[in-house]
Formats: structure tokens, C-alpha cells, sequence
């Protein structure tokens, strides 16, 4: 994985804002760490990751004026603390923050198997990674996606 990462730095060296939502704290946890330590390894210490875990905060996020440079979600996840997940919150959460801020790069983390939803995630400009997944695919793409921006 270190290869990988030290292959990416390059192209993580700007002063990026990240918005990361999802329900399950390792996966959010995860994905800001391994995104902050390509940052770190090129000297870019301004390089800033906003986490979220429901939909309704996600939002507020969006509301409050800050300018993302990619937004990375999980498919499924809550509306609000102590709601069950909704499968389309991805997606909803896609297309609100399309209408906030556009363009947006998105990549969708999901371990939905159904290839409608997965249609849908695609119709809306997403890049989509199912569960589980390779850290290295995960940080390529979203140098890839920071990077063409």
C-alpha cells in the first residue's frame, strides 16, 4: 500500500477540501487518515478532511458555504442520529450537493450489489467502489478525481 500512496502524493498536493460522510466511523475514519497521509507525505499540511455520518449533517456542511473539491460518500447511510440507514441517502446527497456546488467530483462507497442503484449512482456523474475495497483503487481515484478537477 505504501507504494501506492508514495506514487499518488504528487497528485494530492494542493490545498484540498474533502467531504467524507458515512455511517460506520472505521470506514469514515479510514478514509480521511489514508487521504491526510498521501497529503502529509507530499508537505501539504493544508489539506482538510470534513467527516460526516448522517445525511441531515452532511448538509448542513454544504449549507454553510464551504467549497469541497470532493466529496466521498457511503450509499446507505442515516438521515439524522438514531434513524435507520436509507439506501438512496447516497444518492440524494450526490445530487444536493450538485445543486450547492457544481461541479463536484463524488465517489460512492457502497456494499450495494444492485446494479440499479449502481446505475443511478453512475447516471449521476459518481465514480462507484464497492465494499469492500482496495485502499490503493480507493486513493487512485480520488487523486484521479482531485487531480482533473
Amino acid at each position: 500500500m505504501l507504494n501506492a500512496i508514495g506514487s499518488l502524493n504528487n497528485r494530492l498536493a494542493f490545498d484540498a477540501r474533502v467531504l467524507v460522510v458515512d455511517d460506520e466511523p472505521t470506514m469514515r475514519i479510514l478514509n480521511t487518515a489514508c487521504l491526510k497521509m498521501c497529503a502529509k507525505e507530499n508537505g501539504d499540511n493544508d489539506f482538510h478532511v470534513d467527516e460526516e455520518a448522517t445525511f441531515d449533517e452532511a448538509i448542513g456542511k454544504l449549507n454553510s458555504g464551504a467549497k469541497y473539491d470532493l466529496l466521498i460518500t457511503d450509499g446507505s447511510f442515516p438521515t439524522t442520529y438514531g434513524s435507520e440507514p436509507m439506501s438512496d441517502n447516497g444518492i440524494k446527497l450526490v445530487k444536493a450537493a450538485k445543486e450547492k456546488q457544481s461541479p463536484i467530483p463524488t465517489i460512492m462507497i457502497s456494499g450495494e450489489r444492485n446494479e440499479d442503484f449502481i446505475n443511478k449512482v453512475k447516471a449521476e456523474g459518481s465514480y462507484f467502489i464497492k465494499k469492500p475495497y482496495e485502499v490503493a483503487k480507493f486513493l487512485q481515484v480520488a487523486a484521479e478525481k482531485l487531480y482533473s478537477k
